[in-house]
């Protein structure tokens, strides 16, 4: 019976974890394949399927409201909030929390996912934002969402903290610098040149061909296709950029291969960047590397990030102000510093969180105004979370005034946690005692003669 229950329950993690339909226990092939495997095992029916999936939703549930602080279990807990639209044209908002349980173990899950009716106000984004609050008894959280208008104002109602998503600020950066016109002209002819390649399987096959002829020096690119990027993924526009100029010199090739149809090459030949342009999308990629790293290392989710959002922004201003671009790249470059300046306020959660990491304590990206600023941040944080007059939340702590006769209103365990005693140490060996020294009768103090030496034979 175990036997069967782990194979039910791997079973039911395959279908979950690679989202495949419960029809899946039905189908003759699948049955064949496990009858194979394990012939003495019988499937799950869709309809033992559908009620193990239920089960297992109530004791996650359960799981998580156990881990998860509380109102009364006391803690703190942030979540973050977005919509997107599915392929069906369906509305929908996730809601993620992120905390660290009683191991000190950072984790974070899924609340829920639900299908959103109607518009997407400020009200009713704030009304659900609550309503999951509330259902999971969670403490008043700390919010990360997008800068959309909406999403800034729902937190405004409900009263909490919120932290604008640098991933999604890193992105509106770059994406107002490249509307400098020069710079959007050559993007948008190399987006339509990715979309021929897209739309004709003949090309594609060619694009593949020369390749396997070019690159037989370098096999890990060959196969690479080209890329489109997509306005609300975040770096798919360098990723487009940076393939075009990988793929150059096959895609030149494509261009003057006689074998594609004469609308096939000519559409081919007309999107080909020139030299000039070639050269421009490098520049351009040279500026853009140091935003795709940043946003790849402030939307990991395994570890804490709010302490790097500093040193981040610190770093681009300086690449984007110590290097050289040709004049195309240095208007951009322009674009990116108001788009910086305006976008990267230097906000209380991301000074305190770069504060408290003891890697960057010392504040070295920072001017000395700031790191000013800061160290009075941290210590009217410290002074407003233990109160004044030397109160701390459970006791009272005795300052060097105090009579050491009065009496305390709390024992020092009820404030500081008992320490483990240290261990004894080790007893040292007794050491051979010294020989006196000799004093004459004027006390003059002076060494002991050494033994006499012994006369041997062969002396």
């Amino acid at each position: 019976m175990n036997r069967k229950k782990k194979l039910d329950d791997l079973t039911l993690k395959l279908l979950v974890g690679k989202v495949l339909p419960l029809s899946l226990v039905s189908n003759r092939h699948f049955q064949t394949l496990i009858k194979e495997l394990n012939p003495s095992y019988d499937l799950p029916s869709k309809h033992d399927i559908n009620k193990a999936l239920l089960k297992k939703e109530v004791d996650m549930v359960e799981k998580l409201k156990k881990d998860l602080p509380s109102i009364s279990k006391g803690g703190f807990v942030a979540i973050t909030h977005d919509g997107w639209t599915s392929c069906a044209t369906q509305s929908y908002d996730t809601i993620t929390v992120h905390f660290i349980n009683a191991n000190w173990e950072l984790r974070s899950a899924v609340l829920q996912t639900r299908k959103v009716e109607g518009s997407h106000t400020a009200e009713n984004i704030a009304a659900k934002l609550k309503e999951a609050v509330i259902h999971w008894n969670l403490p008043p959280p700390i919010v990360v969402t997008d800068n959309a208008a909406n999403e800034v104002k729902a937190v405004q109602i409900l009263g909490w903290e919120r932290f604008g998503c640098y991933g999604h600020r890193i992105n509106l950066i770059v994406k107002h610098s490249l509307q400098v016109p020069e710079v959007a002209r050559i993007v948008g002819k190399t987006r339509k040149l990715v979309g021929v390649f897209h739309q004709s399987t003949s090309v594609n096959d060619c694009l593949l061909e020369k390749q396997r002829t070019i690159y037989q020096n370098n096999v890990s690119i060959i196969g690479h296709k080209l890329i489109q990027d997509v306005p609300t993924r975040w770096n798919s526009c360098y990723d487009m950029l940076e393939r075009v100029v990988e793929q150059s010199a096959a895609i030149f090739a494509v261009a003057s291969d006689d074998k594609l149809s004469q609308t096939a090459s000519n559409n081919v030949k007309t999107y080909c960047l020139t030299f000039d342009e070639h050269s421009t999308v490098e520049g351009l990629l040279q500026l853009l590397l140091p935003f795709k790293k940043a946003t790849s290392i402030l939307c990991a989710e395994n570890a804490p990030t709010i302490s790097k959002v500093l040193l981040c922004m610190a770093k681009i201003n300086d690449i984007i102000n110590s290097k050289t671009f040709s004049p195309t790249i240095m208007k951009v470059v322009t674009v990116m510093k108001q788009q910086l300046q305006k976008r990267t306020d230097l906000e209380d959660i991301s000074v305190m969180g770069a504060m408290l990491n003891p890697d960057l304590k010392s504040g070295s990206f920072l001017s000395d105004e700031q790191k000013h600023q800061a160290h009075k941040l941290l210590l009217d944080k410290c002074i407003s979370l233990f109160g004044s007059h030397g109160t701390v939340p459970g006791g009272f702590v005795k300052t060097e005034n105090d009579d050491a006769s009065e009496t305390q209103t709390a024992t020092s365990s009820s404030v500081l946690p008992e320490l483990p005693s240290l261990p004894e140490l080790p007893s040292l060996p007794e050491l051979p005692s010294l020989p006196e020294p000799n004093v004459d009768e004027n006390h003059n103090f002076s060494s002991p003669e050494p033994p006499t030496k012994k006369i041997k034979c062969s002396d």
